[in-house]
């Protein structure tokens, strides 16, 4: 499966911080202690990390009028689901781990979408896009691979 970004308010004990959090690797990877749900974008799984960062400062700059509290930050890492309070950082400190981030992630190679959850198939299909991530061809040794194995005919020859 691939890398999922989980977004999230978060109000860290024992210090008091607020954030909003960017878990890297989805819920599993995210605060335990979660504030409910309130506005657009939380607690979403995102496949961009630049739509999840974007969601994260949306949610923090409400948050932020809403509250009159200016210290609201993104945070981003992982806990693994602990409570272990994140490093907050800007929200430029923030669109550019975003945009490294997404640098390094798999992207369809016919519409250059971030990848999400991965399939392969067998065979010599070439299905368009569409908007969605691309299915990779498996080689007959189980690694992707552009272009198509030949299919054995019964006959000794290949298809």
């Amino acid at each position: 499966m691939a890398r999922t970004y989980f977004v999230s308010r978060q109000h860290y004990w024992p210090d008091g911080r607020r954030v909003v959090e960017v878990a890297i690797g989805g819920r599993a990877s995210a605060n335990p202690d979660m504030i409910a749900p309130r506005y657009p974008g939380e607690a979403e799984d995102y496949t961009d990390p630049r739509e999840a960062v974007e969601a994260a400062i949306s949610i923090a700059r409400a948050w932020r009028s809403e509250t009159s509290d200016r210290t609201i930050r993104v945070a981003i890492g992982a806990t693994g689901g602990m409570t272990m309070p994140l490093e907050g950082t800007t929200f430029s400190g923030a669109r550019a781990w975003a945009a490294a981030e997404y640098e390094r992630r798999p992207k369809c190679d016919r519409c250059g979408d971030v990848l999400g959850r991965q399939s392969y198939t067998l065979g010599d299909r070439d299905e368009p896009c569409a908007g969605r991530p691309s299915v990779p061809r498996l080689r007959m040794n189980g690694s992707p691979g552009a272009a198509p194995n030949p299919r054995p005919k019964l006959d000794g020859g290949t298809a």
